[in-house]
Order: structure tokens, then C-alpha cells, then sequence
């Protein structure tokens, strides 16, 4: 996480992006093994790039995986080349795809957490900068207009083991499991299941100096696991006390309907200083002291009067079946007709104009709605927006790029096309 200094402000740590720079292939590898001293290169684009980039390379790759395939009963969405060495790391986070990750030289080492491990990685909102040419030097640059992402800034591994328990306590937490620890070689294929947090440094090969892999991402079924992706959406967690932690050590007593509360309660402590003497409950403080007493019928806990109401309404004499709608419009006069019909046209209007209302909290970039303007708001300096955002922009680049190149192929299709019918 670099320091950045912000204009008129003081420095400040944030989230920063990466300085991009399109150039041919053999342009990358010279940088790569000649000329990168003071630079990290780093090939990797997220947009499907080996089929849309390197398609020449699928010869040697297979465009996907057929286990893979029946699986997830679905292609993949996307297919990337990643290309760098032991100086490129990816800070904690979590993709919406079901990862397969294919190492084909040099070594990956994931560090892994499942999501429901969310409250132990900090999350805070940071400012976003991106790595620009200044003088000649990469340096990072608060974006114009300010925005904000999400994210964690625990190092699984930090060089100042003492400072980072200080700064992470819910991570470094030593009565809590560590991160998987999972290492990915030549040839090897780690499964990487949506949403779980992982945090990724590699390995060069030591022939030839560079870590080559490739990776399928395939969509995340938006099921249950769509609560479990939000779980972060919330912002920053209050994470100065474990939530497996109870107050001075001590495991906290379960509740019991057979128990009265005693007066080490803090409960009951906070009532009687509120001026309840200890006696019965109500005005009069003739109500109940001693816990209800629960029922039971059939093997089932009943409260207090619900006994005698289920005796009731399942009673032979008070069952009626409940008629349906189609039998009371049958047998309606005009009234309740005209009352109907009216109800039905207001619904139809108020529904019409929620989902007018609606169309200012929707993301078109993410394809999601939301309900308020604050949870767009959030979803806007999120991670996953912005990864998205950047995908669209480079897929979108990369047609504009491509356009002319489709048109002149066209162009000397139809003068072949053309030829060949005067020929004839």
C-alpha cells in the first residue's frame, strides 16, 4: 500500500492501481529480461485476454478445461494469461468467479481464507491512486475526481511481525486458524472457489526467470452464497474485539425460560437502578416474577395462551375451508367489481413507479439494482465495481482497437469476392 502525498493535504496510505501500457509482445519480453530495473512488468489484464490478445497461444493451451465444463455446466467467461516474476504480489480480495488456476512455469503461493472469515481482514475504505509517469518515474496519483475502494491491507506475511499483530489483531489472532497455505507448481491446477479471500505472490522460474500461468474464471452461481458476496458491502467492520470474545474472559451463560434472572444480571442490575424493586411486573407490580411456563403438546413448546388458540382454530366446528379468489369474483356485484379493479390500477401505477424510481439506484456496468443511494454509493467504491469497470473499458478498447482491422479484412474479402465473380 504506498504512501501517497495528495495535494494541499498531508501523506496518506491508499489503494493503488497499476501503471498501464499497452505494447507488442516481444516489446514486453525485452523489458521483461533487459530493461526492468526501477520497474515491476507485469502481464495480466483480466479481460480474457489469451483468447482475445494471444489467441496464436491456444495451440499450445487449451481454451478450457472439460471437467471444468461439466461442472459448472457452463464456458468459460474468461481466460487469462499472467506472466511476471517474485516482485508482483496481489493484496487480499475476493472474485465472483470460480476460479481454476493453471501454473505452466515458476510458482504461485496463495494465501487463502473462507468468507465467512470477512470480520478478521480490517476492511477500511482507502482513497484510490494509480501509478502515473512523473518526471520520468512511476509515482502514485490520487484519481480526479476522489474516490474510494474497500480493501484489505493485511500482509499474510509482514516483515514486522510484532507491529502487524498491533495493527491486525483479528488476523494475527493466534487462537484463530491461519490462511491456507497452498503452492501451485508446473503443471499443477488449484481450484479457488468464488469469494473466498486470497492473497497471491509467485515464485520465478529458476532457468528462465519468469512465473507463466493461465486461469479460468467462470460466473458464480447467485444462489445463497449472493449474501455471503455482500457480506463486505456494509463497509469497515468494528473489529476491536473478537466476536468469539466475551467481556473480561468469561463464556457467557445461556438464557433459559425455566431460570429467573438472578440479581447479577446486568439486566436486572440496570431495572433496579431504573427504580423496579424487584417485585411483580406491571403498575400495580402484581404481574408475573417466576419465568412463564411453557406448555406442551405433541412433543412441541406452546407459550403462554397458545395452547388454548391452536385448540381453537383447529376445532372441527370452526374450520372453513377459505374460498378462492376466482369464487368470490364470480359471485361479486358491480361494487366490489369497480372497487376491485380500481385497487388493481393503483397497484399497477405504484409498481410502474417504483421501478422508475428504482432505475436511478442501477448499475449498468455491474448489471445490479439497488434500493437506496447509499447502497449504490457503496457498490460504486467498491472493488468489484472497479474491476468490472476496468474489464468493460479494456474489452471496450480493445474492439476500438480491432475495428479498423475488421473492416479492412472485410474490405479484402468482398474486392476477392468480387474478382472471383468477373473471373467467372
Amino acid at each position: 500500500m504506498p504512501v501517497v502525498t495528495a495535494v494541499g493535504g498531508e501523506a496518506q496510505q491508499c489503494f493503488c492501481l497499476p501503471h498501464t501500457q499497452r505494447m507488442a509482445f516481444g516489446d514486453f519480453l525485452q523489458l521483461f529480461f533487459e530493461g526492468r530495473e526501477g520497474v515491476v512488468p507485469y502481464l495480466q489484464q483480466q479481460n480474457s485476454n489469451l483468447t482475445e490478445e494471444f489467441a496464436p497461444l491456444l495451440a499450445d493451451v487449451e481454451p478450457q478445461l472439460g471437467f471444468a465444463g461439466e461442472a459448472f455446466r457452463a464456458a468459460p467467461d474468461a481466460v487469462n494469461l499472467w506472466i511476471g516474476d517474485a516482485r508482483s504480489e496481489t493484496t487480499f480480495h475476493k472474485d465472483h468467479y470460480e476460479n481454476l488456476y493453471a501454473v505452466l512455469r515458476g510458482r504461485k503461493v496463495f494465501h487463502l481464507l473462507p468468507p465467512t472469515d470477512v470480520y478478521r481482514m480490517h476492511l477500511g475504505l482507502y482513497p484510490t491512486a494509480q501509478y502515473q509517469q512523473v518526471d520520468g518515474e512511476l509515482q502514485p496519483v490520487l484519481q480526479q475526481p476522489p474516490s474510494q475502494v474497500l480493501w484489505c491491507p493485511v500482509h499474510p506475511q509482514p516483515l514486522d511481525a510484532d507491529s502487524a499483530r498491533r495493527q491486525h489483531p483479528l488476523f494475527f489472532d493466534p487462537s484463530l486458524p491461519k490462511p491456507l497455505r497452498v503452492e501451485v507448481g508446473p503443471g499443477d491446477v488449484l481450484y479457488l472457489p468464488a469469494i473466498w479471500w486470497h492473497y497471491v505472490q509467485q515464485q520465478a522460474d529458476e532457468d528462465e526467470g519468469w512465473c507463466v500461468a493461465v486461469n479460468y474464471w467462470y460466473d458464480m452461481r447467485f444462489d445463497s452464497r449472493y449474501a455471503t458476496y455482500n457480506m463486505d458491502d456494509v463497509g469497515p467492520l468494528d473489529d476491536s474485539v473478537p466476536v468469539h470474545y466475551y467481556p473480561e474472559g468469561e463464556a457467557a451463560e445461556a438464557a433459559s425460560a425455566a431460570v429467573a434472572i438472578d440479581a447479577s444480571n446486568k439486566g436486572f442490575q440496570l431495572l433496579q437502578k431504573m427504580g423496579w424493586k424487584g417485585r411483580g411486573l406491571g403498575r400495580k407490580e402484581d404481574g408475573l416474577v417466576e419465568p412463564v411456563k411453557a406448555g406442551v403438546e405433541a412433543g412441541v413448546r406452546l407459550g403462554l395462551g397458545k395452547q388454548q388458540e391452536d385448540d381453537k382454530y383447529t376445532a372441527a366446528e370452526n374450520i372453513e375451508r377459505k374460498r378462492l379468489e376466482v369464487e368470490i369474483q364470480a359471485d361479486e356485484d358491480p361494487e366490489r367489481r369497480k372497487r376491485r379493479e380500481a385497487q388493481a390500477q393503483r397497484e399497477e401505477l405504484i409498481k410502474q413507479d417504483v421501478s422508475q424510481i428504482l432505475k436511478t439506484f442501477y448499475c449498468q456496468t455491474c448489471a445490479k439494482q439497488y434500493a437506496t443511494t447509499m447502497e449504490l454509493e457503496e457498490h460504486l467504491s467498491s472493488y468489484d465495481h472497479h474491476h468490472k469497470k476496468r474489464l468493460a473499458e479494456a474489452r471496450a478498447a480493445e474492439m476500438e482497437r480491432t475495428r479498423d482491422e475488421r473492416q479492412r479484412k472485410e474490405q479484402r474479402r468482398q474486392q476477392r469476392e468480387q474478382q472471383r465473380l468477373e473471373e467467372q
